[in-house]
C-alpha cells in the first residue's frame, strides 16, 4: 500500500533517522536456540518432549526444519498416544507449509488437526486452528472465507474466555478490514486486540497490533499518528529481538516517507528491511521490500535500477503465489513506463492491475465479509440479552428462595409459639379446672382430623401420579412393541447373513437408531439375488426419535420394495427426498432427519456396494482393515444445494471380507479413565482385532468394551453395532 497525503514529521524524523540500524545485516540471538538446548538437555521421550518439538517447529525460521521438528512430534505424540500433541504437531506442520507458501499443503494438515480437535473435544486448539486457516485464505486474498473463519475462531475464544486467543484473533481480523479498506472497523479490533495483549504484558505481540494500528493511520492519511505508532512498534521489536517484525516496522516508515516525496530515506529503511529479511529467508518481505525499493528508484528517475527491482519483485511475487503483490508489482511498472513516457505499455499493465486489482476487492466479497460481521455481532449481543436474562432469572430464583425460607422461619416461630402458648394453656388448664382439658383435648381432636384429612388428599394426589405415570409407561412400552414388530424380527439378521452380529442397547424404552433388512429376488427365479442392510441414526433419541425411526422404516420400504430402488446411492437420494417432503422441511423450520450406512450384496456378481450419508462402513479383508467415510450431508434437514446427491463405492467379494455398520453411539459413549468420548480410532481399533473371532464373540468383545468404557457413567445415546462375514 502506497500512501499519498503529506507528512507532518516534526520532531519525529530526528528519532526516525536515529532507530535506522547499521548496514550490512544483524546479528539477532533467535529464541529458537534456547529452545534447542532445552531439547538437548531432555532426553526422555515424553509428553514435555513433544511439546518442546512443537515450540521449535513454531519458531524456526526454516520452513523445511520447522517441518521436519513437528513431524518429529508428530511420531512421538502418537507412541505416547498424546492427543494433544497430535493435534499440534499436525498445526505446526502446516504452519510449516504455510511459511513455504505451499497453501494446498497447509490447509491439508490443517484440515487433518481440526478433525483431531474436534474428535478430542480441544475447543482451544480448534480456535487456533481455524485463525490459521484465515489466515491461508487472508495470504490467498480470498478475504470473504479468511473472515468467516477467523470469526469461528474468535466466538470460540470468548466462549472460553481465552484472552490471548481473542487478541491474536481481533488484530487478524483487523488486517483484513484494513485490506478491505473499512478503517474504522479495523481500528476497533486493534484496539481491542491491544488492550489485551498490554494486560497480557506480551511486548513481541504488542509490538505487532501498534504496527497495524500505525498502517491504519497511514492509509487514512495521519501520518504524524502513523509515524509515532510505527516507530514505537519498531523499538519495542528492537528490545525483544523480534527481526520479521523489525523488518516489516522499517518497511512501514519506508512507505511514510515515500508518501513524504523523501525518497532518498524511504531506500534506506527499504534497504534495512530488505537486508534483514534476507539474513531470516523471509520471502514475502524480500518481494514486497523489492516492489518498494522499484517504486522508489522510479520517483528518483534511476529508471534502470527500478526496472531491475520491479521485475525481481514481481517475479518473485509469482513464485510465492503472493496475488496481492503481485497486483503491486503490475502497479509499479505501470507508473514506470508512464514516468518515461511510453504510454501503451503502461496502460498494458494499469489493465493487469486493475484485472487483478478487481478480483481481489469485488463488491460481492464486501458485501459477504459485511453480512458477516452483522452476524457476528447480532450473535454476540443475543448471547449477552441471553446472559443478562439468565442472571436476572437466577437472582429472582435466589429472592424467591429467601422469601420462602423467611416464610418457612416465621412459620416455624409461629408454631413454636403456638405449642409454647398450648403447654402454658394445658398446664393452667390443668391447675384450674378439669373441664378446661376437656376443652382443649376437643380443639386437638379437630387438628388431628384436619391433619388426617390433608394425608388423605396428598396420598389420593399421590396415587393419581403414580396411575398416570403409569399409563404413560404403558404408551411408551406399547409404542416399543409396534417398533419391534416393524423392525427386523431377532434372528433375521443370521437368517439373512448366516456369519453376523447385531449389537443394539437402547437409550431408553424406545430407540431412533434400527437396522434394516431386505433381500431381493427376480420375477423369472424367484431366488435372492440381492441382500440389503441398513444401520440408520434418527434425530434424537427415545420418543422423538422413535416417530423417526417409524417414518424411516416406511420410507425404506417404499424405496426399496415398491420402487424396487436398489441401489445404495439411489435409495439415499429418494430417502432425503421423501424425508423432507414429509416433514415439509421447504415450507418451515423443521431440521430433523438422520444419518445411514447402506450396503447392498450381490452374490451372483460377487459385488458389496456401499452408500452412506455421515456414516462410514468399516471393512476387513486380507488382514487389512479399511474404513470407507459417507458423505458429510445427512439425510433431510437444511438443504442449500439445489440437489442433493450421495456417493456409490464398490467392493469385490472374490476373497473373505468382514465389513461392519454403526451409529455415533458408541463412539460418543463417555467414559475411560479421564471421562472422555470412546472416539472413531478405538472402535476401529477394536474391531480390527476380533475381526477373525466367530461372530458370537465379537458382538461379546464389543458389549464388554463398551460396559468397560462406560463404567458408571450414564449412556448418552442410543448404541447399535452390525457386523457381517462374507465367505
Amino acid at each position: 500500500m502506497l500512501y499519498n497525503k503529506p507528512l507532518a514529521l516534526k520532531g519525529i524524523l530526528l528519532i526516525a533517522f536515529c532507530a535506522l540500524p547499521c548496514l550490512p545485516a544483524f546479528a539477532w540471538q533467535r529464541p529458537v536456540d534456547k529452545l534447542l538446548a532445552k531439547l538437548e538437555k531432555h532426553p526422555a521421550n515424553d509428553r514435555k518432549k513433544v511439546d518442546l518439538l512443537c515450540s521449535v517447529a513454531y519458531n524456526h525460521a526454516s520452513p523445511k526444519q520447522a517441518r521436519a521438528y513437528a513431524q518429529k512430534a508428530l511420531k512421538l505424540a502418537k507412541q505416547l498416544n498424546y492427543p494433544r500433541g497430535i493435534i499440534k504437531a499436525y498445526r505446526f506442520t502446516g504452519l510449516a507449509y504455510m511459511s513455504a507458501r505451499d497453501f494446498k499443503k497447509a490447509l491439508h494438515y490443517y484440515n487433518i488437526a481440526l478433525e483431531a480437535a474436534k474428535d478430542a473435544g480441544e475447543l482451544k486448539q480448534m480456535a487456533r486452528i481455524y485463525l490459521n486457516i484465515g489466515l491461508i485464505y487472508r495470504s490467498q486474498a480470498v478475504y470473504n472465507q479468511a473472515l468467516a473463519y477467523m470469526l469461528k475462531s474468535l466466538k470460540l475464544s470468548e466462549k472460553l474466555d481465552d484472552q490471548r486467543g481473542i487478541a491474536f484473533t481481533c488484530n487478524n481480523i483487523g488486517v483484513v478490514y484494513n485490506t478491505q479498506k473499512n478503517y474504522p472497523l479495523s481500528l476497533k479490533y486493534y484496539q481491542r486486540a491491544l488492550k489485551i495483549k498490554r494486560t497480557l504484558g506480551n511486548k513481541r505481540s504488542t509490538a505487532n497490533t501498534i504496527h497495524n494500528i500505525g498502517a491504519v493511520y497511514g492509509a487514512q492519511g495521519k501520518y504524524d499518528l502513523a509515524m509515532k505508532y510505527s516507530l514505537e512498534a519498531a523499538q519495542i521489536k528492537k528490545e525483544v529481538k523480534h527481526p520479521k517484525g523489525l523488518a516489516n516496522s522499517y518497511g512501514q516508515i519506508g512507505k511514510l516517507y515515500l508518501a513524504q516525496h523523501k525518497y532518498n530515506q524511504a531506500i534506506k529503511y527499504y534497504t534495512a528491511s530488505l537486508a534483514i529479511d534476507q539474513d531470516i529467508g523471509e520471502k514475502y518481505g524480500i518481494t514486497e521490500t523489492s516492489i518498494n525499493l522499484g517504486v522508489a528508484y522510479t520517483k528518483l528517475k534511476q529508471y534502470n535500477t527500478a526496472k531491475d527491482w520491479l521485475q525481481k519483485g514481481r517475479q518473485l511475487a509469482q513464485k510465492i503465489n503472493a496475488r496481492e503483490l503481485v497486483q503491486d508489482s503490475y502497479q509499479g511498472l505501470a507508473e514506470w513506463f508512464q514516468a518515461q513516457g511510453r504510454f501503451e505499455q503502461a496502460l498494458q499493465y494499469h489493465q493487469k492491475y486493475t484485472a487483478l486489482k478487481d478480483s481481489l476487492f469485488n463488491s460481492q466479497t464486501s458485501k459477504q465479509i459485511a453480512k458477516m460481521q452483522v452476524l457476528y455481532e447480532t450473535e454476540k449481543k443475543e448471547l449477552e440479552n441471553k446472559v443478562l436474562k439468565d442472571e436476572q432469572a437466577q437472582q429472582k430464583m435466589l429472592l424467591n428462595a429467601q422469601k420462602a425460607t423467611i416464610r418457612q422461619q416465621k412459620i416455624i416461630t409461629l408454631l413454636v409459639v403456638i405449642g409454647l402458648l398450648t403447654t402454658a394453656l394445658l398446664a393452667f388448664a390443668l391447675f384450674r379446672q378439669r373441664q378446661q382439658k376437656q376443652k382443649t383435648n376437643n380443639l386437638l381432636k379437630q387438628k388431628n382430623e384436619e391433619i388426617f384429612t390433608t394425608n388423605e388428599i396428598l396420598a389420593t394426589v399421590n396415587l393419581n401420579l403414580e396411575a398416570k405415570n403409569e399409563h404413560i409407561t404403558a404408551s411408551i412400552d406399547y409404542a416399543q412393541h409396534i417398533q419391534q414388530a416393524i423392525f427386523p424380527a431377532e434372528g433375521k439378521l443370521q437368517q439373512v447373513f448366516a456369519h453376523s452380529f447385531v449389537y443394539f442397547t437402547p437409550l431408553e424404552i424406545v430407540s431412533g437408531d434400527f437396522y434394516w433388512l431386505a433381500e431381493l429376488n427376480t420375477a423369472q427365479t424367484k431366488s435372492y439375488t440381492k441382500k440389503v442392510l441398513a444401520v440408520v441414526d434418527c434425530t434424537g433419541h427415545g420418543v422423538p426419535g422413535a416417530f423417526m425411526s417409524l417414518i424411516a422404516t416406511v420410507l425404506l420400504k417404499e424405496a426399496v420394495l415398491l420402487k424396487h430402488i436398489h441401489s445404495p446411492e439411489l435409495i439415499l437420494n429418494e430417502l432425503h427426498r421423501n424425508i423432507r417432503q414429509t416433514l415439509k422441511q421447504k415450507q418451515n423450520y423443521n431440521r430433523d432427519g438422520m444419518e445411514i450406512a447402506v450396503v447392498v450384496v450381490e452374490p451372483e456378481t460377487h459385488t458389496l456396494e456401499f452408500a452412506g450419508a455421515r456414516r462410514p462402513l468399516v471393512y476387513v479383508q486380507d488382514q487389512h482393515l479399511h474404513t470407507i467415510k459417507g458423505d458429510r450431508l445427512p439425510i433431510g434437514g437444511e438443504q442449500r444445494e439445489s440437489e442433493r446427491r450421495f456417493t456409490k463405492h464398490l467392493l469385490y467379494l472374490h476373497r473373505p471380507l468382514s465389513f461392519y455398520l454403526f451409529s455415533d453411539g458408541y463412539q460418543d459413549q463417555f467414559g475411560g479413565e479421564h471421562g472422555k468420548k470412546m472416539g472413531s480410532q478405538r472402535l476401529t481399533q477394536l474391531l480390527d482385532e476380533v475381526h477373525h473371532l466367530p461372530m458370537e464373540t465379537q458382538q461379546k468383545s464389543v458389549e464388554q468394551k463398551f460396559t468397560q468404557w462406560k463404567g458408571n457413567m450414564p449412556q448418552t445415546d442410543d448404541v447399535l453395532v452390525c457386523g457381517v462375514r462374507l465367505d
